[in-house]
């Protein structure tokens, strides 16, 4: 199963900020500064792909900036979500450098225009995703009028092959996915899943790896990742503030 640490931009930096040791001798919370900075230092620990959440949209420069250079500069793919409403803000990302685009609210309101993106960049690189309460999809606070079957449903018929899943009953809670609506979703979809959070230890991280079989490939890990919930980040950060 892959891991795919998560950034969240907002104004050019880094929401997140890596825990360590108060005796340290790296202030990890620069990184927080620098958002190349900080990718680099998830490649140099492995990351085979990362995913950033623009929460400033087409609108804010400094997060453009930000993934232009990353982009630039780190040679894994890098997968887009954003606030952005903006067919021209997707392909301006795409057609610079970023393997995928991640999109939720947007084939609501505008399924033909999705489409044709979709048709346009291949299944592989629009991909979608889906928080949900209760089953219904939250998108940045709102609890939107459709549920999550209704939604794979929706996606699929614009020929969608990928899903990021997340429930916010665990994301907000940082605790274990609930397995049972994973199957739910992974049997009702049969589509290629990345679940967003849910695992906020190794054992966790374990027992989803079962899910492979079924389509669940990938794990988005954030809060975790960044507390340094796993048992090889205390050898990585040890290394890394002796240099």
């Amino acid at each position: 199963m892959v891991i795919i640490p998560k950034l969240d931009l907002k104004n050019g930096k880094v929401v997140q900020a890596i825990k360590f040791g108060l005796n340290a001798n790296i202030d990890f919370k620069i990184l927080q500064e620098d958002p190349l900075q900080l990718c680099k230092l998830w490649r140099s620990e492995d990351a085979k792909t990362l995913i950033i959440n623009d929460m400033g949209g087409s609108g804010n420069s400094e997060n453009k900036k930000a993934i232009l250079e990353i982009i630039k500069n780190i040679d894994i793919p890098i997968t887009i979500s954003s606030v952005s409403q903006s067919i021209e803000e997707c392909e301006y990302l795409l057609n610079n450098g970023v393997l995928r685009v991640a999109l939720c609210e947007y084939p609501l309101s505008h399924l033909e225009e999705t489409k044709l993106l979709v048709e346009k960049y291949t299944p592989q690189r629009i991909i979608f995703y889906a928080i949900v309460h209760y089953d219904k999809l939250k998108y940045y606070g709102k609890i939107l009028d459709i549920n999550i079957f209704d939604y794979i449903d929706l996606i699929k018929s614009i020929g969608a092959t990928r899903l990021i899943y997340g429930d916010n009953d665990w994301i907000a809670n940082n605790k274990s996915a609930n397995f049972e609506k994973i199957e739910k979703i992974l049997e009702y979809s049969k589509m290629r899943v990345t679940l967003l959070c849910g695992a906020p230890n190794a054992k966790t991280l374990i027992e989803l790896s079962k899910y492979e079989k079924y389509g669940l490939d990938s794990i988005i890990l954030s809060k975790s990742l960044y507390d340094n919930n796993f048992p090889c980040q205390e050898i990585w950060r040890i290394a890394e503030t002796s240099q």
